[in-house]
């Protein structure tokens, strides 16, 4: 059960750090920059859950 929401969160984060990179290439006003914060936190998250994946040779 626990790897399968890890695996569930590493796919979410990818695909909200994707998602939040589009918002904030498409907005030019406030929402832009929160979605930019966002972006760069997901995938940093997304990158280090990858990392582990790797690492561990699964």
């Amino acid at each position: 059960m626990r790897e399968l929401l890890v695996t569930l969160g590493r796919y979410l984060s990818t695909a909200y750090a994707l998602m939040f990179g589009d918002i904030a290439s498409r907005e030019d006003d406030l929402e832009r920059i929160g979605a930019l914060c966002f972006c760069i936190l997901f995938t940093i998250l997304a990158l280090e859950m990858w990392a582990n994946r790797i690492n561990r040779g699964r």
